[in-house]
């Protein structure tokens, strides 16, 4: 079986399942290190106060815990290659409620549900890469994939910057972080 054989660096890189499995893990990084680096545009453009964006945090940290605590058990119970393709709709419909409404209560329903997907990100992916790949090389196969989270969340500001420089607004920040996020969970489903 595949958990019983080594997986070294090489081979997890020829893969399919990196290549099906690594968008939607790095998928939160990218968006979130984008949104929150970007976040007093994000704000002003949407005509908030910016107290409200500090007010927003404490829901944004108390939903991550929530996250963590559903994520946990919640993956203890399921499989993960059949649950991963879910766990990012909260952050799916938190993005939509941004792009689609202009009242300032949206802040925070905005930061829970980016709290909440923050929350499960680490118990779903960290299972994820054990599931697919074992765990005699884990270590290793955690390091190859931390690596792609870092460079996405290097990435992200960059382009969501150009964004902003084309003279885009928040409409098309949320859009394009939603066609990711359908884009990232499409292939766990098929495969």
């Amino acid at each position: 079986t595949t958990l019983q054989k080594k997986w070294s660096i090489r081979k997890v890189i020829i893969d399919k399942n990196f290549y099906v499995y690594l968008p939607i893990s790095i998928t939160p990084p990218f968006i979130l290190t984008g949104l929150i680096f970007h976040q007093v545009f994000i704000i002003t453009n949407k005509g908030w106060e910016m107290e409200l964006l500090a007010s927003s945090y404490i829901g944004w940290g108390i939903f991550s815990i929530i996250g963590l605590f559903i994520g946990g058990p919640l993956i203890d119970k399921l499989d993960t290659k059949k649950a991963i393709p879910y766990y990012l709709f909260p952050m799916f419909f938190g993005i939509l409620f941004i792009m689609l409404f202009d009242h300032y209560f949206f802040i925070f329903i905005y930061m829970a549900l980016l709290g909440i997907t923050n929350g499960l990100w680490l118990p779903f992916t960290g299972s994820l890469w054990a599931e697919l790949y074992g765990v005699k090389n884990l270590g290793a196969v955690r390091a190859l994939m931390h690596a792609c989270m870092v460079f996405a969340s290097a990435l992200s500001p960059v382009i969501l910057g150009l964004i902003i420089d084309y003279k885009f607004g928040t409409f098309t920040i949320g859009l394009v972080c939603v066609i990711i996020i359908l884009f990232s969970s499409y292939f766990p489903f098929i495969f």
